[in-house]
Parts: C-alpha cells; sequence; structure tokens
C-alpha cells in the first residue's frame, strides 16, 4: 500500500476513473460533479489556479482504495481535503490520506484540516450522513454510505449542515408586508445577453452577502462566470433574481430546475447528453432548488428576502410540484429560522469534519 501523487495525465485519468468504477450503477450517483474534478486536476480556471492542488490516492497492486485532493487558498488558513473517495473496508488506507494531509499541512504551516470542502463553498460542502437511497439533486453532494464510519471514529470536530425539502403549494405570502415590501425594493431578473457582467455582479454580492458563513471566504468575481458559464444555455432570465434599492442590487436568490431528475444515474454523462435531456426532457422536471440567498448587511433585517422568495415562487410555484434548498448549515440561524418557516421538513444532512493540529 502506497500514496501516490497525481501529477500526469495517466494518474488523472485513473483518478477520474475511480470516480466513475465506485459509483457505477448506483441510481442515486449523478455525474454532474466530475467536471469540477477535472477543473481541479488540471487547475484550468482562475480559482483553481491561485490554490495550492495536490491530488493523491492510495493503491495496492496497482489500484485505487481512497483518493482526494489536498487544497489550500491563501485566504482560508486551513488545508481541505477535498473531493474525498474510498472503497468500503479500506480504513488503512483511510488512515493514510489523513496522516499524509496532516504532514501537508504541517509543511504549509496550517493549524487545522477540513475534510468535506471542496476548494470553495461554491464548489459543495459536507460529507452525506443520510438518506443514501434517495437520487441526489442537482449541486448536492452524494457518497456511499461508509463515509461517516470512517471519520466518526477519530475525535474530529464537526459542522453540521441540512438542506430542506418543501411542497410549492403550500408556500404562501401575505399580501399586506408584500406591499411594504414593494414600497421599498424593486426587483429585477438576469440580463442573459450580459451573462458574463450578470455572472460577476453576482459573484461579488456573494462575497459581500456570505462573508459570515462558516468556510467561505471572497472570490474574484470571475470565478462564479467560470463556475456557471457552462450552465449557463440551461438557465433562463428568472432563474437569477436581483433585488435593488433605490436602482442599486443589494440582494439576489439563485434557483433552477433540479436537473438531475432527467439526467441518468450510475453512469458517465457527456455534455452533449445532457443537453439532449434538458432541452427534450425538461418538462418533465417536477422539483426546484433554491441555490443560494444573500443580502447586503443593512437590509438583513428587512423584508427583502420576504420578496425574494414571492418573486422566485410567483414563477416556480405553478410550475414545479416540490423544492429543496441547498444546504445550510445548522448554525446560521437566520437561515435556519427562514427555512423552517417556509418549508415542511428537513431533507438531508451533512457533516464536515475539523482537525486542529
Amino acid at each position: 500500500m502506497k500514496v501516490v501523487n497525481v501529477v500526469d495525465s495517466k494518474q488523472k485519468k485513473k483518478y477520474v476513473d475511480f470516480i466513475y468504477k465506485l459509483y457505477k450503477n448506483d441510481l442515486c450517483f449523478k455525474d454532474t460533479l466530475v467536471g469540477i474534478v477535472k477543473t481541479f486536476l488540471n487547475q484550468s480556471d482562475t480559482f483553481t489556479k491561485e490554490c495550492y492542488v495536490k491530488p493523491i490516492y492510495v493503491e495496492e497492486n496497482n489500484e485505487i482504495l481512497a483518493q482526494c485532493i489536498l487544497i489550500h487558498n491563501h485566504k482560508l488558513p486551513i488545508l481541505q481535503v477535498g473531493f474525498f473517495e474510498a472503497k468500503e473496508g479500506v480504513s488503512k488506507a483511510v488512515y493514510s490520506l489523513i496522516n499524509t494531509a496532516i504532514k501537508e499541512a504541517n509543511k504549509l504551516d496550517l493549524k487545522k484540516i477540513v475534510i468535506g470542502l471542496n476548494g470553495h463553498v461554491s464548489y459543495g460542502v459536507g460529507i452525506l450522513m443520510d438518506n443514501f437511497d434517495k437520487p441526489i439533486p442537482f449541486d448536492s453532494l452524494y457518497h456511499k454510505s461508509y463515509y461517516v464510519d470512517y471519520f466518526d471514529k477519530y475525535k474530529f470536530k464537526k459542522l453540521t449542515l441540512t438542506t430542506y425539502f418543501y411542497y410549492t403549494n403550500q408556500i404562501k405570502f401575505n399580501e399586506r408586508i408584500l406591499e411594504k415590501v414593494n414600497k421599498e425594493f424593486t426587483f429585477r431578473y438576469l440580463d442573459k445577453k450580459n451573462f458574463k457582467n450578470e455572472m460577476i455582479l453576482f459573484g461579488n454580492l456573494c462575497n459581500q452577502t456570505l462573508k459570515e458563513t462558516p468556510l467561505y471566504f471572497p472570490r474574484d468575481g470571475i470565478c462564479m462566470y467560470e463556475l456557471l458559464k457552462d450552465l449557463g444555455p440551461f438557465l433562463d432570465k428568472e432563474n437569477l433574481i436581483f433585488a435593488l434599492k433605490d436602482g442599486k442590487e443589494v440582494g439576489f436568490i439563485f434557483w433552477h430546475p433540479d436537473f438531475n431528475e432527467i439526467i441518468p444515474g450510475g453512469k458517465k454523462n457527456t455534455m452533449l447528453s445532457l443537453g439532449f435531456n434538458f432541452f427534450f426532457k425538461r418538462r418533465k422536471v417536477n422539483k426546484m432548488i433554491i441555490n443560494a440567498i444573500g443580502i447586503l448587511e443593512p437590509y438583513q433585517r428587512s423584508l427583502v428576502a420576504y420578496g425574494l422568495l414571492n418573486e422566485c415562487y410567483k414563477v416556480t410555484s405553478k410550475k414545479f410540484e416540490s423544492g429543496v434548498t441547498n444546504f445550510v448549515f445548522d448554525n446560521n440561524e437566520d437561515s435556519t429560522l427562514l427555512n423552517k418557516s417556509n418549508t415542511v421538513r428537513e431533507d438531508r444532512h451533512y457533516c464536515v469534519y475539523l482537525l486542529d493540529l
């Protein structure tokens, strides 16, 4: 058994192939995030180029047992054990990964390791803790059920996260409150003809509005464009709604259909097949996803979030039967209360593991 640094194209292919082998015929797995793994392996965009990236795997008899990508960005003084994957029953290999991460953190003079953060909050956070028998929604992370067993045996600190499920026909809004909202704020949709600049604006608003989110750190606004440009053709203008005060954007809500409902599970997909499924099967999507809501600090205690949710549901309530939110950190009291007041039940639970060195 040995730890291998992934440096050449053959090793990178082997790294990616391991993911597909691990989840082959697992219908709950949807091939929508492997592209991000490849971006980190090749450091092919603005964000990954500014990161320290070290992919590794543990192999025995030329077969991978466990793998991850060690990631560090200077804006977050933590070494990330990202994109973790492993076979079942390979505790020694997982220990080798963790031990390698500890040594790497010491070399970089970092005092903390996090398991379950994949480069940045925007790329996914958390190790899945339940609902392993349900197909994963778009934007969410899916893992094998035994992953939590690998990490729970260690005395790591934990941050927990929750996603929420709701039926769209049960969401109601108070007209008197909306009158107050509309007197103070206006709303507009994404300008798709100006997509790049709109994504940069979106990214900059995320930096300002999500800065108190655990493990979040600011990125150049162009990173949001690079992350979402391939998704752009599949988005409608109403998928990103801005709230404005005196003509200036002060908040947003980003939502989209659950594309995973029309993506085959347990197999590799191409952009061509994804595009075909979207354009010819999109009417079969019955679920929507609220990816993110952000409000600038001076307006966080205002009713603008209420107004953004209303604008979203005006579009979605007749198109979709149900919806889910993206992850919410359980220590985020404002977001947790907002979700619990507008949803039927908790859906999935995730965990991030932290190790102080």
